[in-house]
């Protein structure tokens, strides 16, 4: 009892009060729509199949590839930066990589079909390129307005971006089953919840969008002064996202569209926790890090706090899928979705260590550590296709799914541990 009491007294004063408010704003408006989410999660079950939810996995796999790359990450320099011409010219450098790279690759895609068959071991045909190429464009122009909108502190409006974002996709994919009855339906609704938070976040900066040009820095200069986003951050995303990906690809290949649509199901629902709290986590820890990244004794304080804080939230959550996760599948989606559950008994194991790691992702960014960065995802991304490479092997889609997972939780310390290591003894007498 006395050390469930200590711990609760430190999860009431982990953070200042600001911060507290910050993430509320975000989380409150992402806790509606989880809500939505989770509500809708049995129902959606029950109205599309495995392969459908398998074709929509390999869609939103690559199209997060595309659109977290696509931009060479020049977003993530938005909220760091000074001054507003500068902020100006990262948006146009974004957008000019994101509309290129992913017209470029749908024109590849429509004149080499086998490619996106090769990708993700499912043929998609002329209509899966169109809705892929939309999607990406939409999740691109919706991360740099996320990125506008962190830097003048709009959390509000965040939040209500997280609400009709996820309302329309749900309400979308709900009417879609019964008019288009298939995983294009799951991938439209995608689309429409995508277009709507953009909707929401583009009013506050559509005048200055549109003189943009005229109050902007010249784009080589400042291309060139963060020159580490595009040469080492854009990679390591497009390590991150592909080694993410690599199950659905992966399994695509070897195991086929239903034991995908198992797998893309089971990781939609364990992610909930971290679209909950994780990324409203991240965004605001970004932007107070960033503010104050000069007194690192402040920072590794707060570092530390958010990390356990975060680490005891899914502490328990954790436990119970690892337990029961198969019977709470089975109870709450259905029978046919208990080899789901099954999956998901072992992959919360490295999606709730990733619960913990939003400080991490940000510290990298704020104390220039993109090259380590890419590095712990070069070696990543070897381990995880080896992991998932041997499980096919064997014929066996559980064992791949439990050796994937054992990976996860080991990059995961490793990326955690190396930000503690440079706060506790290579920063230790920086103010």
């Amino acid at each position: 009892m006395g050390l469930i009491k200590v711990s609760l007294m430190k999860l009431i004063r982990v953070f200042n009060n600001q911060f507290v408010k910050n993430v509320s704003f975000l989380a409150s408006g992402t806790f509606i729509a989880q809500i939505v989410g989770v509500l809708m999660s049995p129902v959606l079950s029950r109205l599309y199949d495995q392969s459908d939810f398998g074709y929509l996995g390999g869609i939103i796999t690559l199209s997060l590839i595309l659109s977290g790359t696509a931009t060479l990450k020049y977003e993530m320099a938005i909220v760091p930066c000074k001054e507003d011409k500068e902020r100006n010219s990262l948006v146009i450098l974004s957008a000019i990589g994101l509309f290129a790279i992913i017209t470029s690759f749908c024109i590849i895609s429509y004149f080499w079909p086998e490619l996106l068959k090769k990708l993700s071991g499912m043929d998609y045909g002329p209509q899966g390129i169109l809705l892929l190429g939309t999607l990406s464009l939409l999740l691109g122009v919706n991360a740099i307005l996320i990125q506008l909108s962190n830097r003048e502190k709009r959390y509000k409006r965040l939040a209500k971006k997280s609400v009709f974002d996820k309302v329309s996709l749900t309400s979308s994919q709900l009417i879609l089953a019964f008019i288009v009855g298939s995983g294009t339906g799951l991938v439209l609704g995608n689309i429409i919840g995508a277009f709507f938070g953009l909707l929401v976040l583009l009013p506050p900066f559509i005048k200055e969008l549109l003189t943009i040009t005229k109050k902007a820095k010249p784009l080589w200069e400042i291309a060139k002064k963060n020159y580490r986003f595009p040469v080492y951050s854009a990679p390591q995303n497009l390590l991150n996202s592909v080694s993410q990906g690599l199950p659905v690809i992966m399994f695509g290949n070897y195991f086929g569209a239903v034991e995908v649509g198992a797998y893309f199901f089971a990781m939609r629902i364990l992610q909930l926790p971290s679209a909950l709290i994780g990324n409203s986590v991240r965004q605001v820890f970004f932007k107070e890090a960033a503010d104050s990244s000069d007194d690192f004794l402040s920072l590794r304080k707060k570092f530390k706090k958010v990390t356990f804080t975060l680490f005891l939230i899914v502490l328990i959550p954790l436990c119970a899928i690892f337990f029961y996760g198969e019977n709470i599948f089975e109870f709450v989606f259905g029978k046919e979705w208990s080899n789901a559950g099954e999956y998901a008994s072992w992959m919360f194991l490295w999606v709730g260590l990733m619960f913990t790691n939003p400080p991490a992702a940000a510290m990298y960014y704020i104390l220039n550590k993109q090259r380590q960065q890419l590095i712990i995802e070069t070696a990543s991304f070897i381990l995880r296709f080896l992991s998932l490479y041997f499980g096919a092997l064997t014929g066996s889609m559980l064992l791949s799914v439990k050796l994937f997972s054992l990976v996860g939780i080991l990059i995961n310390c490793i990326f955690i541990g190396y930000i503690f290591y440079l706060l506790e003894y290579e920063y230790p007498n920086r103010r």
